[in-house]
């Protein structure tokens, strides 16, 4: 009984490791998880953006385009990583699916911090209302709905009490708290 057990055990991790019968990792995702892998590392996240771009599948270019701009952003090359972010934007306008409007808001994130390192609070602030409008889009039982709703409403702050309008600054992140807490707990 016990030999069976091992045997019938053995040959599902056969089948499970087999390509054919278990999953396996596209190459796409794999040079996408190099790219987070090695956040640090530019050559790398440059390789790989451009790998992902002769992708067949329309996410993953995007991902290699929006992977792009985020290389020539930490260069400080803003100029190139607007180029792309540009073109992600005109060409990603009516896009409805979630990969693309995810990649439409990570451009738009992209513009905000650009615009922000430069010191251009009020465009940076207009980003956000972009991304907001966005947000509107996905799904609302979805976990990065959620998340994105948060993290605009920190930048907001934060822009804010950059100009010194640090009334306006806790007021905003006062109205998100009585919005997602009714009963006005946070905890």
């Amino acid at each position: 009984m016990l030999h069976t057990i091992r045997a019938l055990s053995l040959l599902l991790l056969i089948i499970i490791n087999t390509p054919g019968f278990g999953q396996e990792i596209s190459k796409d995702r794999l040079f996408l998880k190099k790219i987070f892998a090695n956040q640090g590392d530019l050559d790398s996240i440059f390789y790989f953006s451009n790998k992902l771009e002769k992708s067949k599948d329309s996410c993953f270019i995007y991902e290699g385009l929006i992977h792009k701009s985020k290389y020539y952003y930490k260069k400080g090359e803003y100029r190139k990583s607007e180029k792309k972010i540009i073109k992600i934007l005109k060409e990603l306008k009516e896009k409805k699916s979630f990969c693309l409007i995810k990649i439409r808001i990570e451009a738009l994130n992209r513009f905000f911090w650009i615009k922000k390192n430069q010191n251009l609070f009020k465009e940076a602030f207009d980003y956000l209302i972009k991304i907001e409008n966005e947000i509107k889009n996905l799904p609302k039982t979805n976990n990065y709905h959620q998340t994105l709703k948060i993290t605009v409403t920190i930048n907001k702050s934060l822009i804010k009490s950059l100009i010194g309008n640090h009334k306006e600054s806790r007021d905003i992140l006062k109205k998100h708290v009585y919005q997602d807490s009714p009963n006005h707990q946070i905890f």
